[in-house]
């Protein structure tokens, strides 16, 4: 499910023409509403938009981003994909085995929550048993984490990492 993207603009504005642009090169969707000149248009978006007048405005699942500039700042911080690729609704079967104080398993577990993804976690603390059911599905490995995308096994922290840099965990994680 594709999030539900608006924005407010005017037609001449160099601002919401930026904006647009930036949504248009990540082949995003978006719902475009050009108020040239309609007051009561601008003052339902100023409502919604807690008061900013300034275009353009930007609505993402019915949460104000922001403007032309909050937008860009979202992508150079990298913090503006999630907003479009993954929601609580939408998410693979994510299981993560961990330690309750390992590093590499809080780490793990930061990125898929920084992303929204839901997952089962199995916290097997001092549990040889079921580090050996765990090791059975990681083909052997014994070390925390172990993550599996719908069963399929992605390997530990390092692994998971690596998938984000390269751009490969979204695709991973979205059904």
């Amino acid at each position: 499910m594709a999030a539900k993207v608006e924005i407010y603009t005017w037609s001449s504005c160099p601002f919401c023409i930026r904006a647009k642009a930036l949504l248009n090169r990540k082949n995003v969707e978006f719902t475009e509403y050009c108020i040239d000149g309609d007051n009561e248009a601008r003052n339902l978006m100023a409502d919604r938009a807690n008061g900013r007048k300034s275009l353009p405005q930007i609505f993402i699942d019915d949460q104000h981003i922001g403007g032309c500039d909050d937008l860009h700042a979202l992508e150079s911080q990298g913090k503006l994909d999630p907003y479009f690729t993954l929601t609580k609704n939408m998410a693979a079967k994510v299981e993560i085995y961990t330690w309750s104080s390992c590093p590499f398993c809080i780490r793990a577990k930061a990125l898929l929550n920084k992303k929204n993804v839901e997952f089962t976690e199995y916290c097997i603390d001092g549990d040889n048993q079921a580090r050996n059911l765990m090791a059975d599905r990681a083909n052997g490995r014994k070390s925390l984490p172990q993550i599996f995308i719908d069963d399929h096994h992605i390997g530990g922290c390092d692994d998971l990492h690596a998938l984000e840099r390269h751009g490969k965990l979204d695709p991973l994680l979205a059904v």
